[in-house]
């Protein structure tokens, strides 16, 4: 944090309107984080803005469906280190046997089992999937 983010480039422009996270939650720290997408590295937009929250677990975040090449995420905060650690990143993001229209803005409860999320279902043919341990 403060040196860095994670730059996922798609290998073309694709209309996007949801991504999923997981941030590590073996424990019980929070991270605060935000996540801007461009179709050109130049002109960034923020499409998640957690700088303010303390977050954990599974993040999805929708926003306006836009065109976007790169997507970046910065973490700001950790209330137990100076790392930001994204475990899973999936792009777009697609929740079954969830009501979405009942999921708060950007984030899924906690309480929704890994096992109750559906499975990508990417635009064309691609889908993203990264997965780390630590980043």
């Amino acid at each position: 944090m403060g040196s860095g983010a994670i730059v996922v480039q798609l290998s073309q422009p694709f209309m996007i309107d949801s991504m999923r996270l997981l941030l590590w939650d073996t424990d019980a720290r929070s991270y605060s984080y935000y996540v801007e997408v461009s179709i050109d590295q130049q002109h960034w937009n923020i499409v998640a803005d957690k700088r303010k929250e303390f977050c954990r677990s599974w993040q999805i975040l929708r926003f306006p469906r836009r065109p976007v090449v790169f997507i970046r995420i910065v973490g700001t905060y950790n209330s137990a280190n100076e790392v930001f650690h994204c475990v899973h990143f999936e792009c777009p993001a697609q929740v079954s046997n969830v009501d979405s229209e009942t999921l708060n803005e950007h984030t899924i409860s906690e309480a929704i089992d890994e096992d109750e999320i559906g499975a990508l279902v990417g635009l064309s043919d691609e889908k993203i999937e990264i997965e780390a341990e630590e980043v």
